[in-house]
């Protein structure tokens, strides 16, 4: 026998219906706050990351790249949900706060040398992203779920959140087991009028040494034959409303530019004026307030003096 609900039972139930995907949505990647905090400012999104996971001197680069999220929370403040019986009394239960657990994550290379973790090995790329380049058809080491936690009011609440991605094990799995970009070496001291790389040499480069010749050093792994390269991430927030319902959000598909070595290049040639068993350098070096590896203000200024390891 057919159960047939009232129809005004039905019409409380239908209108409070909401999309999959649309009732939390990630809005992008923005920039960080002067105090490195994370902000809910749609104003300055940005169309992809950037970050060097080798960094350069004692500038520290995290273990991971640190994604500034803002997320929105659409679901409807209770008072002003429409659905509702001709009585009046709401039937949408008073709990829209979401609280945010953790994201979905999973990343693939995109920089066209091929390989096991490149794009183009799940699909075409013609008609945007391929329905086979998910997160659920990647291979469990390009996967993870990340825990978080933030709080979004309802109708419209903005939060900002840090999302850690990509540490030392993601990135090996996408360039390899012996992929170590803290361990590539400096260039180090070296001859300015020849270029020949001398430990007695006038000059000091912190850049790595280089990713194109031929045998490379074993730390830049799988690497492309270049300093830059892209990786495509894509993520999934995960929440909780106060009633205890899951929601999840759209998938937020981003491409990040990693570039190793890059931030070495940003002060150029340091002179050697002692010897190397004391301090050594003189020139301008990287300083910054918030995350410098990540392309955000950063600057050079003063004297570098400590002596880093010479060849």
């Amino acid at each position: 026998m057919k159960t047939v609900l009232p129809w005004w039972l039905a019409l409380g139930l239908f209108g409070c219906g909401v999309e999959e995907g649309a009732s939390l949505e990630i809005l992008g990647e923005t920039v960080p706050s002067s105090e490195c905090a994370a902000t809910n400012k749609v104003d300055v999104m940005r169309s992809h990351g950037f970050w060097d996971p080798r960094g350069s001197f004692d500038v520290p680069v995290g273990t991971a790249y640190a994604m500034p999220l803002v997320l929105r929370n659409n679901l409807r403040l209770a008072a002003a949900d429409p659905a509702g019986s001709f009585s009046g009394d709401n039937r949408r239960v008073d709990a829209n706060a979401l609280q945010i657990i953790g994201f979905d994550a999973c990343w693939v290379r995109a920089d066209g040398e091929g390989g096991p973790a490149e794009a183009s090995q799940y699909g075409s790329w013609s008609d945007g992203v391929p329905d086979k380049l998910t997160c659920s058809n990647l291979p469990s080491a390009q996967r993870a779920w990340i825990a978080s936690s933030t709080m979004l009011e309802p109708d419209g609440g903005l939060a900002g959140i840090y999302l850690s991605v990509l540490d030392e094990a993601a990135l090996q799995s996408l360039y390899g087991s012996a992929f170590a970009p803290r361990a590539i070496p400096s260039i180090g001291r070296f001859d300015p009028f020849t270029g020949a790389v001398s430990a007695t040499g006038t000059a000091y480069s912190n850049q790595p040494v280089s990713p194109v010749s031929e045998p490379r050093d074993a730390a830049w792994g799988s690497y492309p034959h270049g300093k830059s390269a892209i990786v495509l991430l894509q993520v999934r927030a995960t929440a909780k409303d106060q009633a205890g319902n899951t929601v999840q959000s759209n998938w937020f598909v981003h491409p990040l530019e990693l570039c190793t070595g890059c931030l070495a290049d940003a002060c150029g040639t340091l002179t050697v004026e002692t010897p190397a068993t004391g301090p050594c350098l003189k020139g301008s070096v990287v300083s910054s307030t918030c995350l410098p590896a990540q392309g955000y203000t950063v600057t050079c200024s003063g004297d570098y003096s400590t002596c880093p390891a010479t060849p």
